[in-house]
């Protein structure tokens, strides 16, 4: 299922809420979105690269390793991490090299900033499009690999890495899960989204919103996607 950035937005947003706390972080955080996900064979999903800097950041580069024997790449698309402007800055320009496919491999996926400007907050840097083979099942295994991240002096940052898991499953096998709103096999913010759109609506019409079963959408059925995001 494609995501659009205001969705990655949020996901980061609670993201960053999750971690702020956090003040002795020692280095940025980079990980695959979600982290982890169910899909059907024949089925396509993105993944998003994410990056939570713990330093000022203008550069990066990574490869992605997958089975392609069960999932092949299709497209990759750039994030906003570092075409997003501070208030009060010039707009930003930048350069990103979406890689080359090979066996088991996206290689040489990279991105800078051009000119002047750093990126602090949280943001995706690229978006992975994928697809699932057909009669597949199982799992498959997705890594970043020779990951580097730069300030706007070419030095290296230090990175901690979290991969992902994804699930291939036929969809009358898939596991209901609490908070997953439009039944896609993952929580996440479009969830969020969903539950939020219908907020003070009853559920006498439609009780997929409803996911505490009570009746009524609220914050008690908001607060159950966030928990189930953030654990």
């Amino acid at each position: 299922m494609l995501r659009g950035g205001i969705v990655t937005g949020l996901f980061v947003f609670f993201i960053s809420l999750v971690l702020i706390t956090n003040t002795g972080a020692a280095a940025t955080s980079v990980l695959l979105s979600p982290s982890s996900q169910s899909v059907s064979p024949g089925g396509s999903f993105t993944v998003d690269v994410i990056v939570i800097p713990d330093t000022m950041v203008a550069g990066m580069q990574f490869d992605f390793g997958f089975d392609s024997s069960k999932v092949h790449v299709t497209n990759v698309l750039e994030g906003d991490l570092f075409r997003r402007a501070s208030v009060g800055q010039p707009q930003r320009y930048t350069y990103f090299n979406t890689g080359t496919t090979d066996t088991n491999s996206l290689e040489d996926v990279f991105g800078c900033v051009l000119g002047f400007g750093s990126s602090v907050g949280p943001a995706a840097f690229a978006t992975v499009e994928l697809h699932v083979a057909d009669d597949i099942s199982g799992h498959v295994e997705l890594e970043l690999n020779n990951v580097i991240i730069s300030n706007s002096q070419g030095c290296a940052v230090d990175t901690e890495i979290t991969n992902t898991i994804i699930e291939i499953h036929e969809p009358d096998t898939m596991t209901s899960l609490e908070g997953d709103a439009n039944g896609d096999g993952v929580v996440d913010v479009e969830d969020l989204r969903l539950v939020r759109e219908h907020f003070g609506d009853s559920s006498s019409s439609d009780s997929s919103w409803d996911l505490n079963q009570d009746g009524f959408i609220d914050i008690l059925d908001i607060m159950i996607v966030i928990y189930q995001i953030e654990n």
